[in-house]
């Protein structure tokens, strides 16, 4: 009879490879800023994200020292866009001519997007507008004026992206505004008036 005693493994304790750990989902982009080139009085880009239609409550700019007026959003990381979604004042009755640029950097832009509103869109409906799809953590909307006759006003009333929310704190922020009146209503004016922004 043959006894065959037990061989001890040689293996030490370091030797074990631990399971890899599961890779950890990286949150969805949302938006974490917004600034602009220039706002007029209470029309401030902010207020293209509060989610609200009002006539009141929107982004008005026109040129300053020869630069068109600009509004920038910032993404938390990178995302391929091939829409956005914009709300431009009096949207039924007159059209907005704009470019969309995209930027990883905010240094070196692709124009995505180079065009006009339809001039048609309801007033509490934004309108959607295909882009070229890229990569992008910057988006900027460059805006050259309205079909109005002698207006170069671009007002936005509403910003939005397809799939990508807010960040709480800009939502905060928003809200921060509005409670120390910073955005005060101005009198009523003719809303087809030319001069108006």
């Amino acid at each position: 009879l043959v006894t065959v005693e037990p061989v001890e493994s040689e293996v030490e304790e370091d030797d074990v490879v631990p399971p890899p750990e599961p890779e950890q989902q990286k949150p969805d982009p949302i938006i974490i800023a917004v600034e602009s080139s220039s706002a007029d009085r209470q029309y401030v880009a902010l207020l293209t994200l509060d989610g609200d239609d009002d006539f009141e409550s929107r982004w008005s700019a026109r040129p300053e020292n020869n630069v068109f007026p600009w509004v920038q959003y910032e993404l938390s990381d990178i995302a391929e866009l091939d829409s956005v979604n914009i709300s431009f004042l009096l949207s039924d009755v007159r059209s907005t001519r704009f470019d969309i640029l995209t930027s990883l950097d905010e240094t070196n832009w692709e124009l995505v997007y180079s065009g006009q509103s339809s001039g048609s869109t309801p007033l509490d409906e934004a309108e959607t507008f295909q882009i070229e799809s890229a990569p992008a953590r910057y988006i900027r909307i460059v805006g050259y004026g309205n079909s109005q006759p002698n207006s170069d006003w671009v007002s936005i009333r509403e910003f939005s992206i397809p799939g990508i929310d807010v960040a709480v704190e800009v939502i905060s922020e928003i809200d921060r505004v509005d409670s120390v009146d910073q955005v005060v209503p101005v009198d009523p004016v003719d809303p087809v008036d030319p001069v108006h922004p």
